[in-house]
């Protein structure tokens, strides 16, 4: 009866020791713990920094009114043996097994319909600790492991990975696309009043500063400012500085808008948007500068 005993007991103790390291894998808390498929092909800083620009969400500046104040991209390829659709298919399910087995949380069961992916609920997230990862697929039907970590001064990070069809992509080495992200929201992004050396463009005659309504982050900064004079006038004065006419739209809440693009030598990513909205605005004319990181 000891032997039997001592036996189970040594079994139990192999068995645990034996799934230690399944039972051990936790959700990763930064972009450094996102582990990288074995033979990834690691993209240069350049490649790093033109998908900040982007991102899993694009230039999403705000998120449940917190404000982007940092954005962190890696990007790596993945060869596959041909383009063929069978696969490339076959390289992401190895990549989904590689994180589903290499991530922790809760366990997946992918059932292979496309379902979009949705935000974990973080709502009762302790600050230092993660949700668990969600797993989907974009409107596209590439996969996305989407997850929330909250930190301790009560910020919010977004991280994710995300896996595209990389055919087409000019000098990408790999068949797929692996991009693996952090963007992490604060209550308070401290923005100062710019100079025109910063706008890159000359400030219209008696316009006065909202800083309140000015964000900024590590992807962009949006400067807005107030005038009481029409519309056209500001246009106008945009017009003999840019030498280019400006592209009219409709915003979702009325009016018009007035899009001067590519106007700074500075960076040809900046734009200064007229906006006509009085109704929203107070009776005035709204000035936004854009400036792109």
């Amino acid at each position: 009866m000891q032997i039997l005993i001592t036996r189970y007991f040594l079994s139990f103790i192999l068995f645990f020791l034996l799934s230690a390291p399944a039972l051990a894998a936790r959700v990763p808390m930064a972009l450094e713990e996102v582990p990288i498929y074995p033979g990834g092909i690691l993209m240069s800083e350049q490649w790093n920094e033109d998908y900040k620009k982007s991102g899993f969400y694009g230039i999403q500046e705000e998120f449940d009114g917190l404000t982007l104040s940092k954005r962190s991209v890696k990007v790596y390829g993945v060869k596959t043996d041909s383009d063929d659709i069978r696969s490339v298919q076959a390289v992401f399910e190895e990549l989904k097994k590689f994180y589903w087995g290499n991530l922790g949380g809760k366990p997946f069961r992918d059932t292979g319909l496309p379902d979009s992916i949705k935000l974990p609920d973080y709502s009762k997230l302790k600050s230092g600790t993660t949700t668990n990862i969600n797993f989907g697929y974009d409107h596209w039907g590439f996969p996305v492991f989407l997850w929330v970590k909250k930190e301790i001064n009560g910020d919010i990070t977004l991280l994710w990975i995300y896996m595209i069809d990389a055919k087409g992509i000019g000098h990408f080495p790999g068949g797929i696309m692996v991009i693996i992200g952090a963007d992490t929201y604060s209550k308070n992004v401290a923005i100062k009043i710019p100079d025109e050396a910063e706008l890159g463009a000359p400030l219209y005659p008696g316009v006065v500063y909202n800083p309140r309504e000015s964000v900024g982050s590590g992807i962009m900064i949006t400067h807005v400012f107030y005038s009481n004079d029409t519309a056209e006038k500001i246009v106008k004065f945009y017009e003999q500085y840019t030498g280019t006419t400006p592209l009219i739209g409709e915003p979702t809440n009325g009016g018009k808008s007035y899009l001067f693009q590519g106007y700074s030598k500075k960076n040809r990513d900046n734009w200064i948007a007229v906006i006509d909205n009085k109704e929203s605005s107070q009776g005035k004319i709204r000035i936004e500068f854009v400036l792109v990181q």
